[in-house]
């Protein structure tokens, strides 16, 4: 069966340490960003961490107890290969975007290309469920990213206090790394959403900015039928 972790990993420990600098970093500007108007979304990044780190020392601790997992981090057994399938989906954040983007394409193109085509007669109909599609999208992405943090940071330290076979330094500080990466992609992910997307989303609403009297004025002519009628 596979490891529960990767024991090889070309990471140095300067490369690692200065990942963890740079991470530690931006997660504390964003979040300190996201704090000042929007501490609940603070407040539900650092509950999905924790949940994840505690759920995964649990879990560790009971199939090591169990033998689903032996004293080198290797899988056996049904129960250890079930477990294995589930970490490596709960760890595959480039699956979780594509199925988002996938799931958010589905849901907003067609209505953009409708309001578009239909604008060109004068009766296009604003596209709706666009801010929600974006809430969903960007919460999905974030949760993904801080649940793959949660993991692997606790898998650093499960793996260092079991002494797994082949357990290195490297492969802990690596891994450790790749966690901090991984929780400062998510207040990235929320910071783009809450002051980039959902700014230009309420682009069209109050206010008489160069952009927001644009969009009108462009709304305006495509819906210019829809509104004589």
């Amino acid at each position: 069966m596979d490891a529960m972790i990767p024991t090889d990993t070309p990471t140095s420990l300067a490369i690692a340490a200065a990942l963890t600098v740079a991470s530690v970093f931006l997660a504390v500007v964003l979040g300190l960003r996201l704090a000042r108007r929007h501490p609940s979304d603070v407040r539900i990044v650092c509950y999905f961490f924790s949940l994840t780190v505690v759920l995964t020392v649990v879990v560790a601790m009971w199939a090591s107890a169990g033998g689903a997992v032996d004293r080198d981090g290797v899988f056996h057994g049904r129960l250890g290969s079930g477990l294995n399938s589930l970490l490596r989906a709960l760890l595959d954040v480039n699956s979780s975007l594509n199925l988002l983007g996938a799931i958010a394409c589905v849901v907003v193109l067609p209505q953009l290309a409708s309001y578009v085509l239909g604008g060109l007669f004068g009766c296009g109909t604003a596209p709706i469920l666009v801010g929600r599609t974006l809430q969903f999208f960007a919460w999905g992405l974030a949760k993904s990213l801080i649940v793959a943090s949660g993991m692997l940071g606790a898998m650093a330290g499960i793996g260092s206090a079991y002494s797994w076979k082949g357990w290195s330094a490297m492969g802990a500080a690596s891994m450790s790394a790749t966690a901090l990466v991984l929780a400062a992609m998510a207040f990235g992910v929320l910071y783009l959403y809450r002051f980039q997307l959902s700014d230009a989303q309420l682009a069209t609403g109050a206010g008489n900015s160069p952009v927001r009297t644009h969009l009108r004025s462009i709304h305006a002519w495509m819906t210019r039928n829809v509104r004589a009628s």
